[in-house]
């Protein structure tokens, strides 16, 4: 039983690493269709960075894997701000969304120097999850206000943000109480953790594919205007 959760573990530890490998490659493969959407950059380098992160993490500085547990917390809060900073259209919001993660950050940086926390950092990811599932609810409901907004499957916006909704609704409890739970227990579930981050990943790859197909049609009209 316990090799076969460790295998499920390990198998799904490298389907996420090779979910941002694949988003990562599909926005290198579209740079030029992709490289003016701020917020396909901003998914794609947070990618990057969890690769990244890992890779120090697991190999190199086995020692410091708290300080890059807090590490990704503030890489993460910062590529879904900016992402939903960058698409919501009100101002005031959206200066709600700055000065909410100044305090945010501030109250992380204080913490990670006050506190010692047993495995993972629960609380200030608790935070982090309940602000940026704020701000999207903000997101859907100021697109659906917005009449002229039939169809918003049809944005990559969308993909983008139904992705990161799954993975933080679905990891949110994992994570919460991730210090409290015994070790052992808590490894037959954190699979799960892998499992809905490999989801955000394949909604990331749609927004940038349903991203590139809007452009190619967008630049067909363009070249041939009496086709439309």
């Amino acid at each position: 039983m316990a090799l076969m959760t460790k295998t499920i573990e390990d198998l799904f530890v490298y389907l996420a690493q090779g979910s941002d490998i694949l988003v990562i490659f599909l926005f290198l493969l579209f740079i030029k269709r992709c490289k003016s959407e701020k917020g396909l950059w901003a998914i794609s380098v947070y990618c990057f960075l969890f690769l990244v992160i890992n890779y120090l993490a697991d190999f190199l500085f086995v020692n410091l894997i708290h300080f890059f547990y807090s590490l990704f917390t503030y890489i993460e809060y910062c590529a879904f701000a900016y992402f939903l900073w960058l698409n919501i259209k009100s101002t005031f919001f959206r200066r709600l969304i700055f000065i909410g993660s100044c305090i945010f950050i501030l109250g992380l940086t204080i913490y990670y120097q006050t506190t010692e926390f047993r495995s993972i950092d629960s609380v200030p990811i608790g935070f982090e999850f309940i602000l940026i599932l704020l701000f999207s609810f903000y997101y859907l409901y100021e697109q659906m206000k917005d009449t002229t907004n039939l169809v918003i499957y049809t944005k990559y916006q969308f993909w983008i943000l139904t992705g990161i909704m799954i993975y933080l609704a679905g990891s949110f409890f994992i994570y919460i109480f991730a210090n409290q739970l015994d070790k052992n227990f808590l490894k037959q579930f954190w699979f799960l953790t892998n499992a809905f981050y490999c989801i955000k990943n394949i909604f990331f790859c749609i927004a940038i594919i349903l991203h590139v197909k809007k452009q190619n049609k967008f630049y067909h009209i363009k070249l041939h205007p009496t086709l439309s």
